[in-house]
């Protein structure tokens, strides 16, 4: 299992209007579009910081899958993320990706 993890920090802690526009976003649009893209599947995670913070775990079948989504689908994807939220909007991305070397409990 390959892992892609995205995280984002809303700069600025008073833009809660945009904070909920971009979870309604990212649930309904943005998520699905990945997995439909070649992710197998993701966590959308919500951690208790201010500002607020943000991480998704995509997963993919393979360091291979994932090559082919970064290629062919990720450059359009993240277009439509920085049309629909520009950076002006106050967020900020950092990108990891690795190959997952184990999983424990349930």
């Amino acid at each position: 299992m390959f892992v892609y993890s995205v995280q984002c920090e809303f700069r600025e802690a008073e833009v809660a209007d945009e904070v909920s526009r971009w979870i309604d976003w990212m649930r309904e649009v943005h998520i699905p579009d990945v997995i439909r893209s070649g992710a197998l599947s993701a966590e959308f995670i919500r951690f208790d910081l201010h500002p607020p913070t943000f991480q998704v775990l995509y997963h993919f079948e393979s360091a291979h899958t994932f090559a082919l989504y970064e290629k062919e689908q990720a450059p359009r994807l993240r277009a439509d993320s920085l049309r629909e939220f520009p950076s002006e909007a106050g967020l900020s991305y950092r990108r990891n990706s690795g190959q997952r070397v184990g999983q424990f409990g349930k």
